[in-house]
């Protein structure tokens, strides 16, 4: 088997876009890499946050977040 060409790597599409979670009095935001529609009825994306970043953390305390300014519910909150 040959090996992939890891020029190809650099063609991969990538979007930033802006998280932000509120806690109680804190606020706080990061940028992810990762968001993408999963259903349209009810309308609902997915977005992957790094474990590490202060903002995991207020987004499982809070249940809720916000990214490139349209509201997510996080249903799941299992952290997995």
């Amino acid at each position: 088997m040959s090996e992939m060409n890891t020029k190809a790597m650099y063609k991969l599409s990538y979007g930033l876009f802006v998280c932000t979670a509120a806690f109680g009095d804190k606020k706080n935001g990061c940028i992810i890499n990762t968001a993408i529609q999963v259903a349209s009825d009810p309308n609902t994306i997915s977005i992957a946050v790094n474990k590490a970043n202060y903002t995991h953390d207020m987004i499982k305390e809070a249940g809720r977040c916000t990214e490139t300014g349209k509201q997510c519910g996080c249903g799941d909150r299992s952290g997995g």
